[in-house]
């Protein structure tokens, strides 16, 4: 056990050292520019192309991280049209969208009728704490992150706080 310590003790020694003089610094190894140029020519795609059928919301969620503003770059005129209310993926991103949107997803119009996304989501999770045999990838951390948007006392059945 003893040889065990020295060896072990020898090791991080070593590897200390090398560090240090290896001059490893997170700070230096990449140009952040190049990271900032590159959001902000996809924030340009988005603003040029504007978003697509296939992943409305997802590309809403996108440009938000980007920094951008969505409701005042973009067109988001079907936001609504673009949740299905079937579907525990799609009201998730859609309370998390109407969110960033700054528009309240309790009260959204969709298909004509008046909406309580957050409702409709609480009642897709079981007595077990999960979204029972909804069925899709992700869908437990998208429905997640729409129930902490919205600070819904759910949270505690599926065991979050």
């Amino acid at each position: 056990m003893k040889m065990k310590k020295i060896i072990c003790s020898l090791m991080i020694s070593v590897l200390c050292f090398m560090t240090a003089i290896s001059g490893v610094s997170a700070a230096n190894t990449y140009d952040t520019n190049k990271l900032l140029d590159a959001s902000e020519k996809v924030k340009a795609y988005y603003k040029e192309n504007g978003l697509s059928d296939a992943n409305y919301l997802d590309d809403i969620i996108a440009y938000e991280a980007l920094g951008g503003e969505a409701e005042d770059d973009l067109d988001i005129s079907k936001f609504e049209s673009q949740i299905y209310v079937s579907s525990v993926g799609s009201i998730s991103k859609g309370i998390i969208v109407a969110k960033l949107l700054k528009k309240d997803p309790t009260n959204l119009i969709i298909n004509g009728s008046q909406v309580n996304l957050v409702s409709e989501l609480e009642n897709k999770v079981d007595d077990n704490g999960c979204f029972g045999a909804y069925e899709g990838n992700n869908i437990d951390i998208w429905g997640l992150l729409a129930l902490e948007t919205v600070s819904s006392s759910k949270t505690e059945a599926i065991g979050i706080r």
